[in-house]
């Protein structure tokens, strides 16, 4: 249960923005003087502040005003502790107003003595009405903020969904999932893979198509019950998980998105997943109830380097190899490389040559095509013919609307411009092309540039997937040779030609061999805020000649190489959040409290409920609802009816504040000693964010009885 200290003297200041008042007054003056007072001045009848005591630590109940406003006084009620032989300030934790009126404050409630109730008509021992004389008590589901507001406690109070399911565990055990997640077809362990158990079904929708966000749209991660993010091995372990029959699975990264119902899940117990239902899908029925996630990719087949190979190897289904508009998720396009199986493929400018064609695609791959891409540049016709400054505007605009691109070799065109519009200014330092063929040599080694996290991590996935000839080293075969350098900060280098050659068993170093960038890739818009979009640039040829002249027959067997496996991570990397997006946040429930009034009238006086006042933050479509019962005893509350409104805070992120006449709202019905005042946090629809009650107030008044 949490104690909670409210207000302190806030209201003092909110209590001006509805009506006019004056600042806090001093203490009343004592009209009957003399009444144990001490040489200052100070009634010390009762504790009173700065009054000598005896018992170092005691603690006594006191009360200070915090303002008065025309017929009503507003007090702190607290306790103040005894220290070095005198009373300490007053710790106020509840806030409430009593009516002064223009009776004799001496005649108000229960008193101990007229001189006390006059000194300070909030002090706790001239009355009884202290609200419910502890502050509020509110359970586990509310907190205060550091301004003394109330708000909700993430993950309290009540539970939807699969949290219901979670099993409370002894001596520190717990429902436990642990497993790998792998790409496609199971052989590689996936980095930074979102897993996680959903808080509820259905899943969030993942739109298709180029989106401008940091995520390319494939961030929209649920409220989760549990979620862990994989390391370059890919493992996971999630703890707190529900227990049971068919509890989701979810590993997702970017838009690759899979879950899958674990048949059985042993409460306060550790369940390991098969290796066959944490990996990421191979097609659109793969998961999920046959409604699977995959991002909408366009390649271009090239006739120099099957990239569309890798998507098969790494384990996309071949039926989603379609032509453009057929409902696969790999919208298949032809340059000078090989066709679909017996079918007749779109050429490359009905993409390029085609914005809104091009914005339906998450990804596109442009992988090399023999060169072909620099001689339509320079008059020629071919596969490639067309406005070819379209096609590096259109580009230029994809990505920087979130679109994200994959290009190898001679791809170059479409990152330097080839002497036309340079989309991506800035980025590299490119090799002349009338020397590039020059630097082309068989076997090379890149090198993983460690000197960054992700580096890091990629050097770290790539030993575990056993692609390094030594640490840090892997073969890179062909070699291809388009930058001298990059440019920091706008690319980011992945891995570098060390200048080794392994022809020679990897040890010599033969002349005229180069060092360079061998993969980087950069955002988009260069040099612009906010980038949404992604380019990664790779002169690592995927593979060097076809088995066949049609796909996927094209493709070879076995594993992949070391240089298909580094494709791999970036390839999954580029098609991730451009920045590490936290974890939803946890979900809040809706919480009801109740704050109990008692008014205390003279004799021939009746209490009035007047103006019942708040002031509160309401982010997204989150609420507060306020509700009152009156009631001659507060044993009566419970039961009494009617419940009336008093009104809705909502509406974001803004901070209002309302009066309701709290009398006018029960009439017919007439303002009985004790009122009750409901007050229920309701959080955001989707659970995300919660309101805060800032403040309120409870004023009554004295009317001549009826």
């Amino acid at each position: 249960m949490n104690r909670l200290g409210l207000f302190s003297w806030v209201a003092s200041t909110i209590a001006c923005v509805a009506v006019a008042c004056s600042a806090p007054p001093p203490f009343l003056q004592d009209p009957d003087g003399g009444l144990g007072h001490d040489g200052a001045g100070l009634n010390c009848g009762t504790p009173h502040v700065g009054c000598a005591c005896t018992t170092p630590g005691a603690q006594a109940a006191c009360g200070e005003v915090v303002r008065q406003s025309g017929t009503y006084v507003t007090c702190s009620e607290g306790k103040m502790t005894c220290t070095s032989g005198t009373w300490g300030a007053c710790i106020g934790d509840a806030i409430y107003n009593k009516s002064v009126g223009s009776i004799s404050l001496g005649t108000m409630g229960l008193q101990t003595s007229p001189g006390s109730c006059a000194n300070d008509p909030c002090d706790p021992g001239c009355n009884d009405y202290v609200d419910d004389g502890n502050g509020l008590d509110a359970g586990d589901g509310l907190t205060t903020t550091d301004a003394g507001g109330v708000t909700l406690v993430p993950d309290a109070g009540g539970c939807t969904g699969y949290e219901c399911l979670v099993a409370p565990c002894d001596g520190g055990t717990t429902t436990t999932l642990t497993g790998t997640v792998y790409d496609p077809a199971g052989l590689n362990p996936v980095y930074h893979a979102y897993v996680y158990i959903p808080a509820s079904l259905p899943l969030p929708t993942i739109p298709s198509g180029a989106q401008p966000d940091v995520c390319g749209g494939g961030g929209n991660l649920p409220p989760s019950v549990s979620y862990f993010f994989t390391g370059p091995d890919g493992k996971f372990t999630l703890t707190g998980v529900p227990s049971g029959a068919n509890i989701p699975l979810v590993v997702q990264v970017g838009k690759w998105r899979r879950m899958v119902m674990l048949a059985t899940v042993n409460a306060c117990a550790t369940t390991a997943v098969p290796a066959a239902q944490s990996r990421l899908p191979q097609n659109q029925t793969d998961g999920n109830g046959g409604k699977a996630d995959l991002p909408q990719i366009a390649i271009v087949a090239g006739a120099c380097d099957p990239m569309e190979c890798l998507l098969e190897r790494i384990g996309i289904s071949t039926s989603e190899f379609q032509n453009p508009g057929a409902g696969g998720k790999v919208d298949y396009y032809q340059a000078d490389g090989v066709p679909l199986l017996g079918g007749t493929n779109p050429q490359p400018q009905t993409l390029l040559d085609n914005y809104p064609q091009m914005l339906k695609e998450d990804l596109i791959m442009l992988p090399c095509d023999c060169g072909d891409e620099y001689w339509a540049t320079s008059g020629g016709g071919g596969r490639w013919a067309g406005n070819y400054n379209n096609f590096l505007n259109n580009i230029q605009t994809y990505t920087s609307n979130g679109g994200r691109m994959f290009a190898s070799h001679w791809a170059r065109q479409w990152m330097e411009g080839g002497g036309l519009t340079n989309p991506f200014p800035g980025v590299a330092n490119w090799v002349p092309y009338w020397s590039e063929y020059g630097y082309d040599a068989p076997s090379f080694e890149g090198q993983i540039n460690t000197g960054f996290v992700k580096g890091a991590d990629f050097s770290t996935w790539m030993q575990n997937v056993g692609a390094f000839t030594t640490p840090d080293y892997f073969l890179i075969n062909p070699v291809r040779y388009d930058t001298y350098s990059i440019n920091s900060p706008a690319s980011q280098l992945f891995v570098n030609y060390t200048g080794r050659d392994t022809s020679d068993n990897g040890v010599s170093y033969s002349t005229g061999l180069f060092s360079g960038p061998a993969d980087f890739t950069f955002d988009t818009p260069v040099g612009g805020s906010p980038q949404y979009g992604r380019v990664m640039y790779t002169d690592m040829h995927l593979a060097s000649g076809f088995n066949s002249a049609s796909f996927p027959s094209e493709c070879p067997a076995g594993g992949l190489t070391a240089q298909e496996k580094a494709a791999e991570f970036l390839l999954f990397d580029l098609g991730a959040c451009l920045t590490v997006i936290p974890p939803p946040p946890p979900a809040f429930f809706s919480q009801t409290f109740t704050r109990d009034y008692q008014g205390v009238c003279p004799i021939g006086k009746s209490v009035v409920w007047r103006f019942f006042d708040w002031q509160t933050v309401t982010p997204l479509d989150s609420s507060i609802a306020f509700s009152a019962q009156t009631a001659n005893t507060q044993a009566g509350l419970p039961t009494a009816t009617p419940t009336v409104s008093l009104g809705t805070a909502s509406g974001a992120p803004i901070t209002t504040y309302v009066g309701t006449d709290v009398s006018v709202a029960l009439a017919p019905n007439p303002s009985l000693a004790w009122l009750r005042v409901n007050i229920t946090l309701n959080p955001s629809s989707d659970k995300s964010q919660a309101p805060t009650l800032s403040a309120w107030r409870q004023q009554f008044d004295c009317a001549d009885s009826q």
